[in-house]
Parts: C-alpha cells; structure tokens; sequence
C-alpha cells in the first residue's frame, strides 16, 4: 500500500533554516536543508525519527488521514530502517528521499 506522501516535500515544505542542534550529526554544507527537514520530524532530538513523530509531521503539512495514518508511517519507516531498530536515523532519512517519490494526496 502506498501512502501517498512524497518524502522531497518533507524537505521543501519544511520550517525555513534556523539554528541547528544536530544531536551529534556532522553537518556538511550539502545536507543543510535535509539536517533541517530531518530535525523538524525529530521532535524530541534523540537523534531518531519514530512512526508518531513522522505522522506529526505529515499531519501539519495538510497530508490526507490515510497518509498520516500511524501504520503508513510505520511502513515508510520500515523502507529505509536498515538496522530494524523502528526508527530512522539521519542517514536512514537521506536515503528516505532518494526512493521514489509518490504525489501528495489532500
């Protein structure tokens, strides 16, 4: 099942740049916008994003129910959780944009 969320708008629908606390994360000038979109999904700065914190995330950028649905989350996260610890990291997240992407639905 496709949820219908493009993970690119996480990046371009994000807060604009601000001060960054990377949570141990070295920051390179290449990954600025993804370090932020990265840690507007990771509300609580350990460094990891879990299911509810994404489906925070789509839920304020207008995505539909079903797309912000705790088990769709679940499932983009499960795509890129290469270590099956439930949660992606930074690098996990990069490679989160560079699957293919779907159309939002609203």
């Amino acid at each position: 099942m496709e949820s219908g969320v493009c993970a690119q708008s996480l990046v371009t629908r994000s807060t604009p740049a601000r001060q960054r606390e990377t949570s141990g994360i070295q920051e390179d000038d290449g990954d600025d916008d993804l370090l932020d979109a990265f840690h507007v999904s990771d509300k609580d700065r350990d460094a990891f994003i879990c299911a509810s914190e994404l489906q925070n995330v789509l839920g304020s950028l207008g995505y539909s129910q079903e797309a912000c649905s705790l088990g769709a989350c679940s499932e983009m996260i499960a795509r890129v959780d290469r270590n099956g610890d439930g949660h992606v990291d930074f690098f996990e997240f990069t490679a989160l944009l560079q699957l293919e992407s779907y159309p939002p639905t609203f």
